[in-house]
């Protein structure tokens, strides 16, 4: 007759359990990474230059305000401070669309950057308004010089950078 020996059974079981709880854990872990991009600075510059790829839903969050890109003309109008994709349509069921520029999305970002004012009063402050424009770069301040905080997901095609 063969004996089982429960404890090396169990051992291995044991194993087995610690092999998946790790497994989950680096699992988990790893899908947990950022994926967004976080700019902080007093001064900021994005710039909408050459950018071709603006996708519906993406979006940019500037300290509390959050602006979103979209595709359809009728889900623009259901937003406070929609901004546009490269590709537009009047209707979802559309087939025709027409082509925006990116300059369009910056000139419609600085300007809901021009009209927001905070609880304390403090505004937004565009440095060089010929350069929206003209090559869709918004270049801007808070009046008080405090901190801007800018995130937007990995894949947002502007480049955003800290000038100060």
């Amino acid at each position: 007759m063969n004996r089982i020996d429960f404890r090396k059974d169990f051992h291995m079981k044991d194993k087995i359990t610690v092999f998946i709880f790790l497994f989950i854990v680096v699992f988990l872990w790893s899908n947990c990474k950022r994926n967004y991009k976080i700019v902080r600075g007093k001064v900021i510059e994005i710039d909408y230059r050459n950018v071709q790829n603006l996708k519906d839903s993406s979006w940019i969050k500037i300290d509390n305000y959050k602006f979103i890109h979209f595709r359809t003309l009728k889900n623009a109008h259901q937003n406070k401070y929609p901004l546009f994709t490269t590709t537009m349509v009047k209707q979802a069921s559309s087939k025709h669309p027409f082509f925006v520029s990116s300059r369009t999305s910056a000139r419609f970002l600085a300007k809901y950057l021009q009209e927001i004012k905070d609880k304390s009063g403090n505004r937004y402050h565009l440095i060089d308004s010929y350069l929206v424009s003209t090559k869709g770069i918004i270049k801007f301040t808070k009046m008080d010089s405090s901190l801007i905080n800018v995130i937007v997901p990995e894949y947002y095609p502007a480049t955003i950078k800290r000038i100060k």
